[in-house]
C-alpha cells in the first residue's frame, strides 16, 4: 500500500503536472506576450503551486521511507534505486529553487495576475544566461524526467499489472520502453523551453523570433 501511495502521488499527480506545466510553457518560446495571450490566467496558480509543493514532499518522504524499509529493491536493483533516490532528492532541491528563484523577483500589490507572470519570466530571461543557472536547470530538469520516466517503469511492477504479458521480464521491457520514451520527450520538450531563456531562441528554430521582447522587462521598471 505504501508503494502504491507513493506511485499514484509521482506518476497520476506530479507526473500530470510536469506534462500540463510544459504544455502550458508551449507558447512561451514565442516571447512573454505570445505566452501571456495564450495563457491570460498566467500568475494566479499560487494556491496550485501550494498543493504541487504540499504533495512532492510528501511523495519524497514516502520515497525515503520506502528506501528505509527496503533498501535493495530486488525488481529494480540496487544501483537502479539509489539513482532514483538521489534523482528524486537533486529534483526535489531544483523544483524549490525555481520556485525560490520565480516568486522572488514577483512585485507584490494591488497588480493583476498576467502582470506577477511578466516578472516570472522578467527574472529567468535575466538569469538563465548565466552558466551557473543554466547547469542547475539542466541538472534539474534530467533528474525530474529520469525520475519520472523510471517511476512509469515501475508503475506495472506496483500495481500488479500484467499489461497481457504472461512472463514478468517482457512486461517489464515494455515498461521500460514506454517509461524511458516519455521521460525523453519530457527532457527534450523542456530544453527547447530552456533554450528560449538561455539562447534567446528555441533549440529547434521555426517560430517566432522572440528577440523584441529582449527588453520588455527591464521596460516596466
Amino acid at each position: 500500500m505504501l508503494a502504491r501511495i507513493h506511485s499514484l502521488l509521482g506518476v497520476l499527480l506530479l507526473g500530470g503536472f510536469l506534462v500540463h506545466h510544459l504544455l502550458s510553457l508551449g507558447p512561451v518560446t514565442g516571447g512573454a506576450g505570445a505566452w501571456l495571450i495564450a495563457h491570460p490566467e498566467a500568475g494566479s496558480g499560487g494556491g496550485l503551486t501550494a498543493v504541487v509543493v504540499v504533495v512532492l514532499l510528501l511523495h519524497g518522504a514516502l520515497g525515503i521511507a520506502r528506501r528505509r524499509r527496503a533498501p535493495a529493491d530486488g525488481a529494480t536493483g540496487a544501483g537502479l534505486g539509489r539513482l532514483q533516490l538521489v534523482t528524486g532528492l537533486l529534483a526535489l532541491l531544483f523544483v524549490l529553487y525555481h520556485l525560490g528563484q520565480v516568486w522572488a523577483h514577483v512585485t507584490t500589490g494591488d497588480r493583476p495576475a498576467h502582470a506577477a507572470a511578466y516578472d516570472s519570466y522578467a527574472a529567468l530571461w535575466r538569469t538563465l544566461g548565466s552558466p551557473l543557472d543554466l547547469g542547475i536547470y539542466i541538472v534539474g530538469i534530467s533528474a525530474l524526467c529520469f525520475h519520472l520516466g523510471h517511476g512509469l517503469a515501475r508503475l506495472p511492477a506496483t500495481w500488479g499489472l500484467s499489461l497481457g504479458f504472461s512472463a514478468t521480464a517482457h512486461r517489464d521491457l515494455l515498461a521500460r520502453v514506454f517509461g524511458g520514451l516519455i521521460g525523453i520527450a519530457l527532457w527534450l520538450g523542456f530544453l527547447q523551453i530552456l533554450g528560449h531563456f538561455a539562447l534567446g531562441e528555441p533549440l529547434l528554430p521555426g517560430g517566432p523570433n522572440p528577440l523584441h521582447d529582449l527588453a520588455a522587462p527591464d521596460a516596466r521598471r
